[in-house]
């Protein structure tokens, strides 16, 4: 860690806890948009032994400008600490810098707990409060980003937002229409209409718009803690249909290695085949018993199907981009028997968008 960046740091601990707080140690911990270390702290008084620091590479400090998914997550913290300072799902907000560092709790080390049935229930609920705790709060992060001399209208240039995963959809949905056989085609007018529907009910989620984590596919993205599970790395936290986060963590993430990486799948929830169906069972309870929000049977059928089916066909338009510049594992067609199968696995009839749902399990030769 620089000298200038390291002298920051320690004299925003010192000013966190108002005493003298020196850093002991700096344990490196990963290296992507942002760095990512463990600081271990000494000094006299009542602070924790440890902190964890994001910040930008230490050539870069003082950053004269912050890439968005950095600048995104530092001013995603300190909103969420105004609103919810107390909460069980992220690590607390420390403090932060526009010169490029954020200071959070250390919440531990990555475990993979194994036990799917503890695992699912601890991940609904932390899903569950995210998104109970900021239904309708996307005006005021508007405004807050407005505060912070950001433009909100940037964010729908990022990987993450709206706008793109509603080209990947569209894409899908092209690509679909393509490799559906012949004899189907009388449903097609039906597939068509119903990709509509479910295209505009994830471009305007009303009751259901809250505060999406949108990465959540593996223990990478979280830690588990006093038999919880905390979620890290909001650089894609997005504004958008709450179930969508519960339907990615089911469709999970295409098979590719990169710069040389292993392969996702085995680090995936997905694998585990009791884990989906679970996911949303414990997301639905902990919405209802511990946050008292509730859905009607049809009205959360109708949701759920709609962001299974969308994480699964902007997942192929993801796909289609991806082949032309990244190394997939298998074939386009084995990935898509993958993510299809994910994406229609707990649909049951009477289907939501049943021409969708047979078309699909018919196209890419899916067992029910």
């Amino acid at each position: 860690m620089s000298s200038p960046l390291f002298s920051d740091i320690t004299e925003d601990l010192s000013r966190t806890w108002g005493g003298p707080v020196h850093i002991k140690e700096v344990l490196p911990l990963a290296n992507r948009l942002s760095h990512t270390s463990r600081l271990v702290l000494e000094g006299k008084g009542a602070f924790p032994s440890t902190v964890i620091a994001k910040h930008v590479p230490e050539a870069a400090y003082p950053a004269n400008r912050l890439v968005p998914e950095f600048s995104d997550e530092m001013d995603l913290y300190q909103c969420l600490d105004t609103w919810t300072p107390t909460v069980t799902y992220k690590a607390a907000y420390l403090g932060s810098s526009p010169k490029g560092y954020l200071l959070l709790e250390d919440l531990g080390e990555h475990t993979a707990n194994h036990d799917m049935e503890q695992v699912s229930k601890a991940l609904a609920q932390s899903f569950a409060e995210l998104h109970a705790k900021t239904f309708g709060k996307e005006t005021s992060w508007m405004t807050f980003q407005k505060q912070q001399g950001l433009d909100p209208a940037a964010a729908q240039k990022k990987d993450n937002s709206k706008a793109v995963y509603a080209q990947r959809f569209q894409q899908g949905v092209e690509a679909i229409l393509g490799r559906i056989p012949r004899g189907a085609s009388g449903d097609l007018k039906s597939f068509k209409e119903e990709a509509e529907t479910i295209f505009e009910t994830l471009q305007h989620p009303g009751k259901w718009t809250a505060l999406v984590h949108h990465d959540v596919l593996n223990h990478r993205q979280c830690i588990e803690k006093d038999e919880g599970l905390y979620l890290i790395d909001f650089e894609n936290a997005i504004f958008s249909h709450a179930l969508l986060d519960v339907a990615k963590s089911i469709v999970g993430k295409y098979e590719y290695t990169l710069d040389g990486q292993e392969c996702y799948r085995d680090h995936l929830f997905f694998t585990n085949p009791q884990f989906p169906g679970t996911l949303i069972t414990d997301y639905r309870h902990s919405l209802e018993a511990d946050h008292g929000i509730r859905a009607t049977d049809r009205e959360f059928k109708q949701a759920m199907e709609a962001a299974l089916l969308f994480s699964g066909i902007a997942l192929y338009g993801e796909v289609l981009s991806l082949c032309k510049s990244s190394k997939i594992y298998g074939t386009e067609r084995d990935n898509l028997h993958w993510i299809f199968s994910r994406s229609t696995q707990f649909l049951e009839e009477p289907y939501a968008f049943p021409a969708m749902t047979r078309l699909l399990r018919a196209t890419f030769l899916i067992q029910q």
